[in-house]
């Protein structure tokens, strides 16, 4: 065979030492049988966990972002237990303010009902689907929303919705207070888009206390969201995350025996971000998620940059054969790198090297010199990982990339390199690199491995001829470059 008699020049050349080393670390064995692989094994890059987000079914949170308290549903908030709701200021002739600055009960009727007269107008409101008094006080009786207000239109024309709740009947009160007096009811349409919107009655407008509170149905529903003012500062916020589309009731409560009053409603939508708006926010015909400067959905700024996003600078960087936004799936958007090289779009992550099938010289070792197999890719790529066929022996195994010194034709300068614990079974093993090489087609380099000693040598009885040198001083000296069917490959995915 023409590798026994490169084996036997390279022999000659070295000390009976050095010979021994390398004849096992790169020639098959004269008695080689064809060794079937099993499956490669996983990379060693770990398994990422998913991050899992709040469930919207999570009604624990708080709501009322713009608030600076915490609002709590009260024992008293309605007429199942026979006692006036916490802080309707004025409920009663003994109702007094709390000195700490905490609405407070004694646990007594209605005479002994206290009133902190201070509470902050914009607390923290709970979402409490489970909040209704015993004996169901929170169910609403029929008539409740026979004439309620259409907000949405109220909010598209004047831009907010007066109202009064003096002379209004007692039909509901919501499950942070309200059985003070009479209320008003509103209806606000949700979309598709579930925007998260505040309803707010803090303006100057609003002379009484107020209780608002939001339900997805009028009659027997529990409450979504309730927050409310006080005497010293009648009106209040309300965040409200809607749990899906639909029509949702919105009650302003009376929040003091003091025959209610005049107040303002107003409803505002969390901001939509520039690049979700439906708008050409900067004037260059393209909208949102096709325009280059949105990255994503969430992205408030249409501006497009200096130089384009990979997905949006005509080129099919990750060669799957898509290019672009919204063409190429790892694309989110125009203004996204999703389509990098680093990217296969579902396609194979190995870009190059040599008899790449999972058979092998069986009974064929190294250890000792590092082996530099030579790698001339075809086009300009990325390298992220390098991977050798191996296995036998459980240690620890060192592969690199390396530039070709055009005077020598050996290693030269190293460009990155990565290290890996070897496993016993004989598959595709290697490492990511430390930092990714752009590699240019038709030059070449060399893949460097520094195998531990005892290792299956990565060959295979026929198959291409591939270069490979060989150094037992650490790369200050290489000697080949001799050829056989070495077994490497180059991965252009990040793993």
């Amino acid at each position: 065979m023409r590798n026994t008699r490169l084996r036997a020049s390279w022999v000659a050349a070295l000390t009976a030492n050095a010979a021994a080393l390398l004849l096992t670390a790169c020639a098959p064995a004269g008695t080689a049988g064809k060794g079937d692989a099993a499956d490669p094994v996983p990379r060693d890059s770990g398994v990422t966990n998913a991050d899992t987000g709040p469930s919207l079914g999570d009604f624990s949170v708080p709501v009322a972002d713009a608030s600076s308290g915490d609002a709590r549903p009260v024992g008293d908030g309605g007429p199942g237990d026979g006692r006036a709701s916490l802080g309707d200021g004025g409920e009663s002739a003994d109702a007094r303010a709390s000195a700490d600055g905490s609405p407070k009960t004694d646990g007594a009727p209605g005479p002994d009902a206290r009133v902190n007269a201070d509470a902050r107008a914009d607390t923290d409101a709970k979402l409490m689907p489970d909040a209704a008094p015993a004996g169901d006080a929170a169910a609403v009786p029929g008539g409740l929303c026979d004439h309620a207000t259409d907000l949405n239109a109220a909010v598209a024309g004047a831009g907010f919705a007066d109202g009064d709740t003096r002379g209004t009947p007692a039909l509901a009160v919501g499950s942070c207070g309200g059985a003070a007096g009479g209320e008003v009811v509103y209806t606000w349409r949700v979309g598709p888009d579930l925007a998260p919107v505040t309803f707010a009655t803090d303006f100057p407008e609003t002379a009484s206390p107020t209780v608002v509170y939001v339900r997805a149905a009028c009659e027997g529903a529990d409450d979504l969201g309730c927050n409310r003012g006080s005497p010293a500062e009648p009106g209040t916020r309300l965040r409200f995350v809607p749990p899906a589309p639909g029509v949702y009731y919105v009650i302003v409560d009376t929040g003091a025996r003091d025959g209610g009053g005049p107040f303002r409603l107003t409803a505002a939508a969390d901001p939509v971000p520039a690049c979700s708006d439906g708008r050409d926010n900067d004037g260059d015909m393209l909208i949102d998620l096709v325009d280059p400067g949105c990255a994503d959905g969430m992205d408030d700024m249409e501006a497009d940059p200096a130089v384009p996003a990979l997905c949006s600078d005509g080129l099919d960087n990750d060669a799957d054969g898509f290019t672009d936004y919204p063409a190429d799936p790892d694309c989110l958007a125009a203004g996204d790198d999703g389509e990098r090289a680093d990217s296969c779009g579902g396609g194979d992550p190995v870009c190059g090297g040599a008899n790449l099938a999972l058979t092998y010289t069986d009974n064929s070792q190294t250890g000792g010199p590092w082996i530099a197999f030579r790698y001339r890719p075809d086009v300009d790529k990325t390298l992220y990982r390098l991977e050798v066929f191996t296995g036998e022996i459980v240690g620890p195994n060192v592969i690199s990339l390396y530039a070709s010194d055009p005077a020598t034709d050996a290693p030269s300068q190293m460009l990155s390199t990565g290290d890996w614990i070897q496993v016993q079974q004989n598959s595709w093993q290697g490492a990511d690199l430390a930092a990714p090489v752009d590699v240019i087609g038709g030059l070449d380099y060399w893949v460097v491995w520094q195998p531990v000693a005892g290792s299956q040598s990565p060959f295979d009885d026929v198959g291409e001829s591939v270069d490979y040198r060989a150094t037992l001083d650490n790369g200050l000296s290489w000697i080949g470059p001799f050829q056989a069917a070495c077994k490497f490959r180059t991965i252009c995915c990040r793993p």
